[in-house]
């Protein structure tokens, strides 16, 4: 989401945004079309995303979606050696 919202609106209203919900949503409104426009494509069609990156990486691991992300540069490593995703899992940066 965070991505999304970075690459979809302006870097200036995203690092002044207030703390008022309301105007978060309006200044993030062109990230949330967007994410509306490809909900078809998304695991269950955008209804409902992983709550946390386990879980993403438990469905990434038993085929439910293609891909998972992480920051630590040696999950993939460590999670192949124990042998909880393939070997074929290949990185993409």
């Amino acid at each position: 989401m965070r991505t999304i919202i970075y690459n979809t609106c302006d870097l200036e209203t995203i690092k002044n945004l207030p703390a008022d919900e309301s105007e978060v949503k309006k200044d993030i409104a062109p990230a949330m079309d967007y994410l509306k426009e490809i909900a078809p494509n998304l695991w269950r069609e955008g209804k409902t995303y992983p709550t946390n990156l386990p879980q993403l990486d438990n469905m990434y691991a038993d085929g439910e979606v293609n891909f998972t992300m992480n920051y630590a540069p040696f999950t993939a490593t460590q999670k192949i050696a124990k042998g909880e995703w393939k070997k074929t899992f290949q990185k993409h940066l």
